[in-house]
C-alpha cells in the first residue's frame, strides 16, 4: 500500500462543465490524502507545458485518464496537449505493458467512441452516471492506494490443524541476520523443498559470486519455507566460515567448525587424525535426520589455479565426501567456487546449482521494497545497470532512500561518481559505498571528519567480522581523513593485514664523510606517509616506505660531491694538453673567467681539483670530477 500516492489527471478541455467536474474530482482526492497533479493547480503562466506533461506522467504513481469522445479524437489523432500526453503514455505502456499505473475513468460516450487505442482492454471506473459517483470514487481510491477487497485466508481444516513436529535441537546463530526484503528465487526455493523431501538427496551446493544472495536464500528458506514442509529435521546446525576472513592467503581451518559441531551432536573425545575426526562426526549425523548448513566454504578452498575449488583442509574434505555418499538428512553448502572433490558424485546424491543475479522484475520489486521510486523503465534501467546484483541493488536503494528521503527518485543514481564508467559490475557496490562516504563527509565539512566515515574506514581494514576490541586497538592513523595506502595504493579493496610496531632509533653515524658534511637522515615513516602522522602501517606499506627511504638516501649521497678547490690564477695558464691518469689528454680549453673564476669548458664544466689532488673537469650537471 502506498502511503501518499502521487496522481496525475489527464483530460481534455471539452467545455466548462467538464473542466469543473475534473476539478471537483481532484479536490475530493486531495481531501483523501492523495497528491494530485493538475494543470489548473500546477501549471502557472510561463510554464513549459510539454515539459510539465512529461514530468507529470513519469513521476506519478498513478495516471488517471478521463475518457470522452473529444479525448479519444485528440489522443488518436495526436492533436495538441492530449495528443502529446498520449504519446508519452504510449511510450511507458510500450516499456511495461502489464503496468497498472494508468487507470481509465469513463466520463462520456460509449466504449467505442471514448476509449483511445492505447487504453483498450484496461479496467477502470465508470463515472458516466452522477448518482454512482460515490460508489465509483471508492473503487478509484482502492485502486490508487493498492487496497483489495479480497478476504484473507481463513483457518486451516481440522484434519490439517496438527502442528508439525519441531526440531529437537537448533543452532543457527552463526548465520547472518536475515534482511527483511526478499524477492524472487522461486526456482532455488523449489529446489530446496525437493531436496529436503527426497531421501536420496544428501548434499546441495549453491555456487555464486559474493553479494549474489546465497546466504540470504538459504536463511530465508530455513526460517520461512522449511517449517511448512511437514516432516521436520531432528536437529538443525548452521556454521559460517566467513568469520575466518575471505583472503586468498588466509590460513583458514575447519577446527572451529568441528569443535562446535562435535559439541552440538554429542561427539565425545573426538580423534585428532583428520580422517578419523571427520568419520566420528559423520557417524553422529547418520544417527538421525539432521539439516546441516555450511555457509561460505571458499576460505578453505584453493583460489583460481590448477587446484581451483579443491579443499585445503583434509578433515573437511573427508567429511563432505562421506556426507555426499550417504546420510538420512541434508547438507546445504554455499561457496563462490564449486567444490572440486564432489564433482564426480552424481545427482540426486550431490547437486550443484549456480545462483544467478536477480531478473528485472525481482530487481524492481527489491528497489520498491527498500523505498526507491521512479518510472518502470528507469527502475528497470537501474537493475540492468547493476546487472541484477542483489547486494549492489540493496545498497543503491538504501542510498537513494536515505540521501533523498522526500523524493527517492531512482533516476538520481547517476549522481554516484564513476558508477557507469566501470566495465566490471563487481565495483558497483564499492562505488555506492564511496557515495555514502562522500555524502556523509559533505555534511560534516565544518565539524571535521564524520564518525560514520571513521567507522567505515576502520571496518575496511578487516576481511572478517571485527569485534569492538579490535576496533579500539587500531591506531589513530585509521581515523585520519584519508586511509593509509601503500605501493600503488596497495590494491583496490585490499585489507591491511598487520600493523607496524614503533621503529627503534637508528644508531649515530660513526664515520661521517670527509669535509665535515654528514648525510641527511632520511625522514621517518610518519613524515613520508601521505596521511601524515601514522606510527603504525600495514606490512606492505612498510616495505614500500622502506624503499622510498633507501632511494632518498642514495639520491642524497650522489648529490654530495667531494669539496672542490678553485685553482689559483697562475694555475689556469696550463699547457695545451694535460696528462690524464690513463695516458690520455684533455682537449684544449680557452682561458676564460677573469676575476678569479676557474676556466670554463665547452660542456659547462670548470677546471679544478678534488680532495685527492686529482685535476680534472668538474661537471655542473652531474656534480662530479671527470678525470
Amino acid at each position: 500500500m502506498i502511503p501518499n500516492p502521487k496522481v496525475f489527471i489527464s483530460y481534455s478541455w471539452d467545455d466548462d462543465d467538464h473542466k469543473q467536474w475534473v476539478k471537483t474530482l481532484a479536490d475530493r482526492l486531495i481531501s483523501r490524502s492523495v497528491q494530485v497533479i493538475l494543470d489548473r493547480y500546477d501549471c502557472p503562466p510561463g510554464t513549459n507545458f510539454l515539459h510539465f506533461m512529461e514530468q507529470a506522467v513519469s513521476s506519478s504513481d498513478k495516471v488517471l485518464i478521463v475518457l470522452t469522445e473529444k479525448y479519444k479524437a485528440k489522443a488518436d489523432g495526436r492533436e495538441k496537449g492530449v495528443g502529446y500526453e498520449g504519446m508519452v503514455i504510449s511510450a511507458e505502456i510500450y516499456d511495461d505493458g502489464l503496468s497498472q499505473k494508468f487507470i481509465p475513468l469513463h466520463r462520456r460516450g460509449n466504449h467505442s467512441d471514448a476509449v483511445p487505442f492505447f487504453m483498450k482492454g484496461r479496467a477502470g471506473a465508470d463515472f458516466r452516471k452522477d448518482e454512482a459517483f460515490e460508489t465509483q470514487f471508492e473503487v478509484l481510491l482502492k485502486a490508487i492506494f493498492g487496497h483489495s477487497d479480497k478476504p484473507e485466508l481463513g483457518e486451516r481444516p481440522d484434519f490439517l490443524a496438527k502442528k508439525p513436529a519441531q526440531p529437537q535441537q537448533i543452532e543457527i546463530s552463526h548465520l547472518p541476520i536475515l534482511h527483511p526484503h526478499f524477492v524472487g528465487r522461486a526456482e532455488e526455493l523449489d529446489l530446496l523443498d525437493t531436496c529436503w523431501q527426497n531421501p536420496s538427496a544428501n548434499l546441495l551446493e549453491f555456487v555464486a559470486p559474493g553479494g549474489t544472495g546465497k546466504t540470504t536464500l538459504v536463511t530465508w528458506w530455513l526460517l520461512n519455507r522449511l517449517p511448512a514442509l511437514g516432516e521436520q529435521p531432528d536437529a538443525i546446525f548452521a556454521f559460517s566460515f566467513y568469520s575466518q576472513g575471505t583472503g586468498d592467503q588466509r590460513q583458514s581451518s575447519s577446527d572451529p567448525f568441528f569443535s562446535r559441531a562435535n559439541a552440538f551432536f554429542g561427539v565425545e573425545n573426538p580423534p585428532t587424525d583428520p580422517r578419523e575426526r571427520a568419520l566420528a562426526l559423520v557417524k553422529a549425523l547418520r544417527a538421525r535426520r539432521s539439516l546441516l548448513v555450511l555457509d561460505g566454504i571458499e576460505p578453505l578452498q584453493y583460489p583460481p589455479g590448477p587446484l581451483e575449488g579443491q579443499l585445503k583442509d583434509p578433515a573437511l574434505r573427508y567429511f563432505l565426501k562421506e556426507l555426499a555418499a550417504a546420510q538420512p538428512g541434508l547438507c546445504i553448502c554455499t561457496t563462490r567456487v564449486a567444490l572440486g572433490e564432489l564433482a564426480g558424485i552424481a545427482a540426486p546424491q550431490h547437486q550443484s546449482r549456480e545462483v544467478e543475479n536477480l531478473d528485472d522484475m525481482a530487481g524492481k520489486d527489491l528497489l520498491r521494497q527498500i523505498g526507491a521510486r521512479g518510472p518502470e523503465r528507469d527502475l528497470k534501467a537501474a537493475v540492468q545497470a547493476y546487472k541484477g546484483h542483489a547486494l549492489a541493488l540493496r545498497l543503491l536503494g538504501n542510498y537513494v532512500a536515505a540521501r533523498w528521503p522526500h523524493d527517492p527518485d531512482i533516476r538520481k543514481r547517476d549522481q554516484i561518481e564513476r558508477l557507469f564508467k566501470e566495465k566490471k559490475s563487481g565495483l558497483h557496490a564499492s562505488h555506492v559505498m564511496e557515495a555514502y562516504v562522500g555524502w556523509i563527509s559533505e555534511n560534516h565539512k565544518k565539524k571535521g571528519i564524520a564518525p560514520e566515515v571513521a567507522l567505515l574506514r576502520m571496518l575496511g581494514l578487516f576481511d572478517r567480522p571485527a569485534p569492538v576490541e579490535a576496533l579500539e586497538a587500531l591506531p589513530d592513523s585509521a581515523r585520519h581523513r584519508r586511509p593509509h595506502r601503500g605501493p600503488a595504493r596497495l590494491r583496490r579493496g585490499s585489507p591491511a593485514r598487520r600493523f607496524e610496531q614503533p621503529r627503534p632509533p637508528r644508531p649515530a653515524q660513526r664515520n661521517p664523510p670527509a669535509g665535515g658534511r654528514t648525510a641527511q637522515k632520511p625522514a621517518p615513516l610518519d613524515r613520508l606517509a601521505p596521511h601524515g602522522g601514522a606510527r603504525r602501517a600495514p606490512a606492505r606499506a612498510r616495505a614500500f616506505w622502506g624503499k622510498v627511504r633507501k632511494r632518498l638516501a642514495e639520491g642524497m649521497a650522489r648529490s654530495q660531491p667531494a669539496p672542490l678547490r678553485i685553482l689559483p690564477k697562475a694555475a689556469r695558464k696550463t699547457p695545451a694538453r694535460h696528462p690524464r691518469r690513463d695516458g690520455a689528454a684533455f682537449p684544449r680549453y680557452g682561458a676564460r673567467g677573469a676575476g678569479g673564476r676557474a676556466a670554463e669548458g665547452s660542456d659547462g664544466g670548470v677546471l679544478g681539483k678534488n680532495q685527492e689532488g686529482e685535476r680534472g673537469l668538474f661537471c655542473q650537471k652531474t656534480r662530479r670530477i671527470r678525470l
